[in-house]
Formats: structure tokens, C-alpha cells, sequence
């Protein structure tokens, strides 16, 4: 039986694979849209690690993901408007 944490890992890493692509893309493109996508996917895939840690009960990994999504989150947003 797998454990419920393993769900959110899986949405990491697809979060960050998509992250990839879309900074690719936007290396490539020269799109700023697309960077803004890469950033929030990143943020979203270190919010997804956060939670997974946190169904596991490790507090502190946790909070320094969501922290570390939080501010790429608000950086990325005041940076691109």
C-alpha cells in the first residue's frame, strides 16, 4: 500500500518537470509569459514537496517549502507586472 504523501511527489515532480519545460521554452522563445509560468510552476512544485512533508509530520521541511514557494510566488509576480 503506498503512502498518502506519495501523491504530492508525484505532483512535484511533474510541477517541476513542467517548470523545466516552460523555462526552456521561454529561453528559447523569449517570451516573458513563459517565464512567469516556469516561476509558478516551481512554486507550486516546492508547495507540493511542502505538503507532502507535511502528511509525513516533518514541520520544518514543510514550512521552509511553503516559505520557499511563498516568495517565489511574490517575487515572480512583482518582478513581472
Amino acid at each position: 500500500m503506498r503512502h498518502q504523501s506519495e501523491k504530492f511527489f508525484r505532483f512535484h515532480h511533474i510541477s517541476f518537470i513542467a517548470s523545466l519545460v516552460f523555462g526552456i521554452l521561454a529561453i528559447t522563445q523569449s517570451h516573458a509569459f513563459l517565464y512567469l509560468l516556469a516561476f509558478y510552476a516551481l512554486a507550486f512544485s516546492f508547495a507540493f514537496e511542502g505538503l507532502a512533508y507535511h502528511i509525513r509530520g516533518e514541520k520544518t521541511y514543510f514550512l521552509q517549502q511553503i516559505l520557499r514557494a511563498f516568495f517565489i510566488l511574490v517575487l515572480a509576480t512583482f518582478f513581472f507586472f
